[in-house]
């Protein structure tokens, strides 16, 4: 029989084994026009100068919305490309605001800012951005 016990002459080990339980873990694909570099002369330019008018023969209301829309999205895949983006969640929550995701960027962009710099103003600055982004 082994001699096992707490001593500095006996070795002590110890083995465990840790399942992690695997959870569900996946990511939506979402698709979106990206504005950033929209020509909006040249867009509305393309939109005054496109054909309405045979959207209009059709007796159906329905119809007609779906003519338009068919003429109106050529227009816009000429100007603003599809981009497709991994997201986690479809839907963020609620108190993800326009405002706290641009006082998160700021405070991001001060930190990095801080990290370069070494200042103690722009460390300041940095943790009063941190301070307005957690309230």
């Amino acid at each position: 029989m082994p001699n096992i016990g707490l001593s500095d002459h006996l070795p002590v080990f110890i083995r465990r084994k840790y399942y992690r339980k695997q959870k569900d873990h996946f990511h939506y694909i979402i698709e979106y026009r990206d504005l950033k570099n929209l020509s909006t002369d040249e867009s509305l330019q393309d939109l005054q100068c496109t054909p309405w008018d045979p959207a209009f023969v059709f007796d159906d209301v329905n119809d007609v919305l779906s003519s338009m829309e068919t003429v109106l999205n050529d227009v816009l895949d000429q100007h603003i490309a599809f981009k497709t983006k991994r997201v986690k969640k479809l839907n963020q929550p609620f108190w993800m605001t326009k405002e706290v995701l641009h006082s998160t960027k700021t405070r991001d962009k001060l930190l990095k800012k801080a990290r370069i710099s070494n200042l103690q103003e722009d460390w300041t600055r940095y943790t009063h951005a941190k301070v307005q982004t957690t309230n």
